[in-house]
């Protein structure tokens, strides 16, 4: 499999894009530079005989910012059916405790909300994804352990159903 970075965090970081840009031109940039990494990784995953893309976000995840589905796809000119068709499954990760975001959350600079407003946005990407013929939640546990055991079964299943 290739793995996919998150694009918003490559283009704030990297890039030095910044929210004082217009949300179109904002949203139009991540939506585009999403699809030329997902597109170039799938190339190259066939290229090299690997069966599957592990995505940090995907295309719609933006919605969650902008209003939810509707008014994303309005904004960059595309629809839901369009950018579900893009992923076979959707494997939503729930945040973890509030201890472990405290002390993780601040490993990534592009990360800038609270933990109560990265709750809310959790619920905005679980409302935008939910649709999605293969979403799959899967929520906190009691140990990260637990929910990395989920966690790879899961993609045990994909990897196994893609590459039949």
């Amino acid at each position: 499999y290739k793995i996919v970075p998150e694009v918003a965090t490559v283009l704030f970081t990297q890039v030095g894009l910044t929210r004082a840009l217009d949300e179109k031109s904002l949203q139009g940039a991540m939506r585009t530079t999403q699809t030329v990494f997902e597109d170039a990784a799938l190339k190259q995953a066939r290229v090299t005989g690997q069966c599957a893309l592990i995505l940090d976000r995907g295309s719609l995840d933006s919605a969650a910012f902008v209003g939810g589905l509707d008014a994303y796809c309005k904004l960059v000119g595309t629809t839901a059916q369009v950018e579900f068709e893009r992923y076979d499954t959707i494997l939503m990760l729930g945040l973890p405790s509030r201890e472990v975001w405290d002390k993780q959350h601040a490993n990534n600079p592009a990360r800038t909300e609270t933990y109560e407003e990265a709750l809310e946005v959790e619920l905005a990407l679980k409302k935008v994804w939910e649709s999605h013929p293969g979403f799959v939640w899967v929520g906190d546990f009691s140990t990260w352990f637990e929910k990395r055991e989920v966690i790879l079964a899961k993609i045990e299943e994909i990897v196994e159903r893609v590459s039949k």
